[in-house]
């Protein structure tokens, strides 16, 4: 039988370890788990993985290697711009893959280029052999507007070649649906993407040859987006990228443009009517555009006097007629082919003239007529015989000044940065200056 003190001593020790040690580390578990900072701490992790900003509600592991995350807002790292938001994220982190899988997705306006950067970012610089991206339903509302695009059961999956000189491919896919003034309308949307690994390089193609995809989906994808956020595009879109430097190719055909669209907001000319652009080239360097080559065509529409008489001044055209006393000039064509890039602009007329007109012209091809602007066969408006500098596209379709500074306004200083840059040794080919 025991000494009394011996069992008091074995109670003690005992007492402490079966009971006093685990409540000490059960308190102390609950109160790191629950610790104020943790949220932060977990947002930071998260941020790391996403290279992107990302705030949280809540976040716990619901087993080995998974982690359950809720109210998810996730921003540009570099501009702070908001990216997405989400109700829930399960992230997975097995056997050297990497596994996002959202349920409820909300995005911006310009939600379709964040995603893209999101993904970008992700298949450049992530040390994962594998990557899933999964979203149950994503949703981009236009602002101020009851338009919306629902992308539903969206699936990403990338995976890297073993050897570092070949090249990896990935591949989205997305059932789409877009919905305006109450109609729905199905899109299908592909985009494919190759990535090599020795030099970080990323390339993107998304084909929409089968889809008109509303124009301010692909706002921050493609260069002057606002521009074309009333019309609709078809055709297909090519990026690269290496997260320093992004370039972009586009081919097909921006439908349902608002003339007005091509000028500013302050601008004093008005033009009306609904055109379309078949773009045999738009290349983009970073947000500036290198070159643009394409066929802008509309009918049935009028230009302000001031608007057809600045381009006389301004582009170097030639009035066909002349100019009354109305404040605006009907037309029934409008068909210019236009080239630009560093060394400026070129424009060449196509409407179709009657007969006599175009005989009188002694035209070496009929079907190039030289006539930017005509009403019933008739020209109004001639092509420029001079390259353009494109700094006189600025002036035209914001406020033109007196002299031949470029317009003091913001709206001209964001034009001038979208617009090839001229080259050093470039002049006017009019003037010669």
């Amino acid at each position: 039988m025991l000494h009394e003190t011996t069992r008091k001593w074995i109670c003690r020790r005992a007492f402490v370890a079966c009971c006093l040690i685990p409540t000490l580390l059960v308190v102390g578990a609950v109160g790191y788990y629950h610790r104020p900072w943790r949220m932060a701490t977990i947002g930071q992790q998260l941020s790391a993985s996403l290279r992107a900003k990302v705030s949280l509600g809540q976040a716990w592991q619901s087993r080995p290697g998974v982690m359950q995350y809720r109210s998810i807002q996730v921003r540009d790292a570099r501009t702070d711009r908001l990216m997405l938001t989400a109700d829930c994220l399960q992230v997975d982190r097995h056997s050297g893959a990497h596994t996002y899988h959202f349920d409820q997705v909300e995005l911006p306006e310009a939600g379709l280029a964040s995603l893209l950067r999101l993904l970008e970012t992700q298949l450049v610089t992530s040390e994962f052999g594998e990557i899933h991206f999964q979203i149950d339903q994503a949703t981009l509302h236009r602002d101020q507007a009851s338009d919306v695009l629902n992308l539903k059961n969206l699936h990403f999956h990338g995976k890297r070649a073993s050897d570092r000189q070949a090249q990896t491919a990935f591949q989205l896919r997305a059932q789409a649906e877009y919905q305006v003034e109450g109609q729905v309308l199905p899109l299908g949307l592909i985009l494919k993407c190759r990535s090599s690994e020795d030099s970080h390089h990323l390339k993107i193609e998304l084909d929409l040859k089968s889809t008109a995809l509303p124009g301010w989906i692909l706002q921050g994808l493609i260069v002057g987006g606002p521009i074309f956020q009333d019309a609709q595009f078809q055709g297909v879109i090519l990026w690269e990228t290496d997260l320093q430097h992004t370039q972009g190719q586009l081919r097909g055909r921006h439908t349902n443009l608002q003339l007005q669209q091509l000028l500013s907001q302050s601008s004093q000319h008005q033009w009306s009517g609904q055109a379309m652009i078949d773009w045999d080239q738009l290349g983009w360097r970073d947000g500036r555009m290198v070159e643009a080559e394409g066929l802008l065509r509309s009918s049935r529409g009028s230009a302000s006097r001031s608007l057809v008489a600045d381009a006389t001044k301004l582009l170097y055209c030639q009035m066909a007629v002349e100019l009354g006393s109305e404040p605006n000039i009907a037309f029934d064509e409008l068909a210019c082919r236009f080239q630009m890039g560093a060394e400026g602009l070129i424009l060449w007329g196509e409407c179709q003239l009657e007969p006599a007109v175009a005989a009188g012209q002694n035209l070496a091809q009929p079907s190039i007529s030289r006539c930017l602007l005509a009403m019933q066969g008739v020209p109004l408006l001639w092509q420029s015989k001079y390259i353009v500098p494109v700094a006189q596209l600025v002036r035209l379709a914001t406020t033109p000044t007196h002299n031949w500074t470029l317009p003091a306004t913001r709206e001209a200083q964001r034009l001038a940065q979208v617009l090839p840059l001229p080259e050093v040794t470039g002049h006017d080919s009019r003037t010669g200056k």
